[in-house]
């Protein structure tokens, strides 16, 4: 015989609570990992020191090692940067400051003309995401791609690789014209 419980008596939290709640938790977390992203961020920056004296007397298994180390460390502060951006992401979607992308403004970003954002002459441009100082990028149909470093994409691409944007940062610019 199976015994029911009876939750009835229990009161529903309301939504503006939980909201709160919820960014108040996401606000702490925060706080931590950009605590561990700078402390990261700080033992990268000491390790120049090392690594200075290290070429002065390079020994193979020490530089391999304080390498290996680095790149750990490197590691772990783009991991906690990634988790940084996801939660400022999601608290300003909390607090109302970014809307949903909808697929016309996406339609309106693509259909941005990409010659309004680079100089062009004939269809080709000065590629901006590599040194160079002769035309390899070709635009064409609001498509760019360049043939030196094999870039390509659609406006919005452009702009995210140009201006190290997000999409929704990206689509936002565009839709809005820059």
């Amino acid at each position: 015989m199976k015994r029911e419980i009876d939750f009835s008596w229990i009161e529903e939290i309301p939504l503006e609570f939980r909201r709160e709640r919820r960014k108040e938790y996401l606000l702490e977390t925060i706080k931590t990992v950009k605590a561990r992203f700078f402390e990261a961020c700080r033992k990268l920056t000491k390790f120049d020191a090392f690594e200075a004296l290290l070429k002065k007397e390079p020994w193979s298994t020490g530089k391999m090692l304080f390498y290996e180390h680095v790149g750990r460390i490197h590691q772990q502060a783009e991991q906690e940067e990634r988790k940084l951006n996801r939660l400022n992401m999601e608290v300003q979607v909390f607090t109302g400051k970014i809307e949903d992308i909808t697929p016309e403004k996406i339609e309106r970003a693509r259909d941005f003309p990409i010659e309004e954002i680079i100089e062009t002459k004939n269809g080709r441009a000065i590629c901006p995401f590599h040194n160079d100082h002769h035309p390899s990028m070709h635009v064409t149909k609001n498509l760019f791609h360049c043939f030196a470093c094999n870039e390509g994409g659609d406006s919005i691409d452009f702009v995210m690789k140009l201006e190290n944007l997000t999409f929704r940062q990206a689509v936002d610019k565009l839709s809005y014209g820059l």
